[in-house]
């Protein structure tokens, strides 16, 4: 349980604790920027599940990316007459209550933090917007809920096996069954516990300012060696219960699931060059750089050492800082699909907090002001652009359906000889009116996706349609005009064409 209230002097006013203060400043940040996710939305794949299309090749699906924990909870909702949908409201408020004591349990401020300082980096934690995309996918709440109970627990288990030698052993079976539990729901799991691992164990030099730098060498180096040895593990689990689950089931392996081939060594490696720049300062849909840039300067203000005696504590932030990037780029770097969506760098986040709570010792309160002030601008920033996103991914689905609706009343009425027989050819994935709100396949149109477009005209329509993406027929659109113009719509081979 979490001490809100830290046993007071008589006759003085008691105070939350930093623990108390870091979790509430973090679930209201969560809540404001991402309280638009609690309404109903549509990402592609929940067009899909919605209306109930390829239900047993889901869990297939699933399987074949290495999430066998979602694929069971798919199983067990498909015998309930449910579906992920159907829980995506309470899970995610539990996602922002798991995570949240996730943080906590890792960061573990001591009660001589100063509050202020906690609040304003927490608030950048709950509100930053690469999580925010997580939101848009409603179907992935429950699944990401469960991820984040069980790596509060393998974080709690952990922090015990490492503080208590009596019991360690069943402390440490305890951390890895929840964390490779953890990864069946997502492997982004072994970015936040891998990292979680390096915290902990950078923690304690901190504490210890009198060791000499051999010592503190050797701490370094141990921190590095278990948060390699977590982040080994979870994945050597997650590797053999998915090669096993696929070959029980004869299943192929999906290609994002699949290792980097050596081949591919070079061209990832320039892919990396691009993609650290843009996740620390350059612009992005989901995130500006003054929104990164403000948290860098709250941290730079903290990192930049103005006495020797600071000299310590800041190397082993800026250590903590690099090893939690580098974490951060793992499942983007080792699969054989180079998908770097803002979804899959989520734990970032968590490092820059991490790397500020680490500094928040030994700082003279005017830099701490400095440093909170930029934190909470940061977070008032990244706030903006997730409820933006949010709401962009609103005004698609009503671009969509509306489009959707327009083109099945058309083609009904002018081809009622084809009933509910469409085909699409040269649908864009953007609307004209705002063709910048999407990045990777978020906020993207499905009359654009193949396997997304014919639920997008069942769920539009109420009416069990059968439509195809047709990108064979574009050339038959060759001298047309897109739809909504008359000449948009023909008839080819009993299906209504429709050019885009």
């Amino acid at each position: 349980m979490i001490a809100f209230m830290p046993q007071a002097n008589q006759g003085a006013p008691a105070r939350l604790t930093p623990v108390a203060v870091m979790l509430l400043s973090y679930c209201a940040a969560f809540l404001v920027s991402k309280y638009v996710g609690l309404f109903p939305g549509y990402a592609i794949d929940d067009y899909q599940i919605i209306s109930r299309q390829q239900e047993g090749e889901q869990i297939a699906f699933f399987l074949t990316q290495g999430r066998y924990g979602t694929a069971l909870i798919d199983f067990l909702l498909q015998g309930s007459s449910l579906n992920m949908l159907s829980f995506s409201v309470v899970s995610l408020i539990a996602s922002m209550l798991f995570s949240g004591l996730f943080f906590t349990t890792v960061l573990a401020p001591s009660i001589e933090t100063p509050r202020a300082a906690l609040a304003s980096i927490s608030a950048v934690l709950g509100a930053h917007s690469y999580y925010a995309e997580y939101v848009t996918f409603r179907q992935s709440a429950l699944p990401m809920s469960m991820m984040f109970a069980l790596i509060w627990l393998a974080a709690r288990s952990y922090r015990k096996a490492v503080s208590n030698d009596e019991h360690r052993p069943r402390h440490i079976i305890l951390a890895t069954l929840a964390g490779g539990t953890a990864m069946g729901f997502n492997q982004l799991a072994v970015c936040y516990c891998a990292a979680a691992a390096l915290y902990i164990h950078l923690q304690l030099p901190i504490s210890d300012h009198s060791s000499p730098k051999s010592s503190l060498t050797k701490a370094l180096l141990r921190a590095t060696l278990f948060s390699a040895l977590v982040g080994a593990v979870l994945i050597g689990i997650n590797v053999l219960l998915s090669a096993g689950l696929r070959s029980a089931f004869d299943m192929p392996t999906d290609g994002r699931a699949a290792m980097l081939a050596m081949s591919q060594l070079g061209e990832r490696t320039h892919q990396l060059g691009a993609l650290i720049p843009q996740l620390l300062f350059r612009y992005e849909p989901v995130a500006s750089p003054l929104a990164k840039l403000t948290c860098l300067a709250g941290i730079a203000i903290l990192l930049i050492p103005l006495r020797t005696s600071e000299l310590r504590i800041s190397f082993i932030a800026f250590y903590f800082l690099l090893l939690g990037l580098a974490i951060t780029l793992v499942p983007v770097t080792l699969s054989s699909t180079w998908w770097p969506v803002p979804r899959t760098l989520i734990s970032i986040a968590f490092v820059l907090a991490g790397t500020a709570s680490l500094l928040f010792s030994q700082q003279k309160p005017r830099r701490l002001l400095a440093s909170t002030t930029l934190f909470m601008i940061s977070a008032l920033l990244f706030s903006a652009h997730s409820n933006s996103l949010l709401l962009n991914q609103q005004r698609l689905n009503r671009w969509d359906i509306t489009q959707a609706q327009a083109i099945a009343i058309r083609a009904a009425t002018e081809f009622p000889d084809a009933p509910g027989k469409i085909a699409i050819a040269g649908a864009h994935w953007h609307h004209s009116l705002a063709p910048g709100i999407a990045q990777g396949d978020m906020n993207t149109s499905a009359l654009a996706i193949g396997w997304a477009v014919d639920a997008l005209f069942d769920e539009s329509t109420g009416t069990d349609m059968s439509v195809r993406s047709a990108p064979e027929l574009v050339s038959t659109c060759e001298g047309r005009k897109p739809f909504p113009a008359k000449d948009s719509m023909l008839e080819v081979e009993g299906e209504v064409l429709v050019c885009m």
